[in-house]
């Protein structure tokens, strides 16, 4: 499960969702290229709907509302990897990062601080949290882009960009 939801974007002609991670779980129905799916969970190449959608900043979302019946699916991610003969189909979703103003500054409020991740989704990902930095509370960084409740920040200086959970 991830810390933070985040949002991802159907890249191919539609992708099914499943009940659970394997391609032959049950299909509860499909999403079609160009819907913005906010997740919260990831496992190997499937990526879960997320079950109880909170408000995020910009995209449309899918989940919710007439596609309740499909939050808690799982989708797959990338097809390059599936082994049945004649079909390739690529990658399937992908994360949507959503570019922000260009003089956007937060400041970590968080007790104890934040910790930083080399992509959005963090330790759901197998990334170990202590290569990539912990911002102090006060700290003020750069915000350069969102992913569901993600956030890419330039730390002072400018050499290092973090992924932090909102």
């Amino acid at each position: 499960a991830l810390c933070a939801p985040l949002n991802y974007e159907v890249v191919h002609t539609f992708v099914r969702v499943r009940k659970e991670p394997e391609l032959q779980g049950q299909e509860l129905g499909l999403q079609k290229k160009g819907v913005i799916l906010s997740i919260d969970a990831i496992h190997a190449d499937w990526v879960r709907l997320e079950e109880e959608p909170a408000a995020v900043t910009g995209g449309e979302r899918a989940v919710g509302g007439s596609n309740a019946s499909l939050a808690g699916g799982w989708m797959l991610t990338d097809g390059t990897t599936l082994s049945t003969p004649g079909m390739k189909l690529g990658i399937l979703l992908r994360p949507h990062i959503t570019p922000v103003a260009n003089d956007t500054f937060w400041q970590i409020t968080r007790p104890g601080g934040c910790v930083g991740y080399q992509s959005p989704g963090g330790d759901a990902r197998g990334e170990p949290a202590q290569q990539h930095g912990e911002l102090a509370q006060g700290s003020s960084v750069h915000v350069e882009a969102e992913c569901g409740l993600w956030a890419r920040v330039k730390l002072a200086g400018g050499a290092k960009e973090l992924w932090l959970p909102m």
